[in-house]
């Protein structure tokens, strides 16, 4: 009576793990499917924003790198904060924008978004993380009523 008993027990538990076990993959492949995810490079991120999302955009980013790539005939003119110029259409961009750290936001703006929209592309081929665009340019900018630097 006593073997019949453990048989029973072993029977049972038997069926209780074989019950679990496919729960139980399902929780283990739920796990690794969450940790694989946070272990996987972050999705670069390009985007154009209107004047009012880049103002906050650059208030939010108090470290990104800010890039004028117009001209320095059309810089004179203002800048949005203390953008640094690098000439989108000078030979020395790549150059310099392969000197800045890849890991950083990166705030661009034009005349009108045309060339910084092309810029933040190959900012972006380039393996830079966080790219943001002015959609309009700083025309777009003006227009909205933001201010500029002398």
């Amino acid at each position: 009576m006593l073997k019949d008993i453990k048989l029973s027990i072993i029977h049972h538990n038997y069926k209780l793990t074989n019950k679990r076990t496919p729960m139980i993959k399902v929780y283990i492949s739920m796990l690794l499917l969450s940790i694989g995810s946070f272990s996987c490079a972050q999705e670069p991120v390009l985007e154009r924003l209107k004047a009012a999302e880049y103002e906050l955009k650059i208030q939010e980013l108090p470290n990104a790198y800010l890039i004028d790539v117009r001209t320095p005939p059309e810089v004179a003119g203002g800048t949005i904060g203390d953008a640094v110029n690098i000439d989108f259409l000078g030979s020395d961009f790549k150059p310099e924008v392969e000197k800045l750290d890849k890991s950083k936001p990166v705030l661009v703006y034009c005349a009108v978004g045309g060339r910084s929209w092309k810029a933040a592309q190959l900012l972006n081929q380039l393996g830079f993380k966080e790219v943001y665009d002015l959609d309009g340019g700083i025309k777009g900018w003006q227009q909205a009523g933001k201010p500029l630097n002398q």
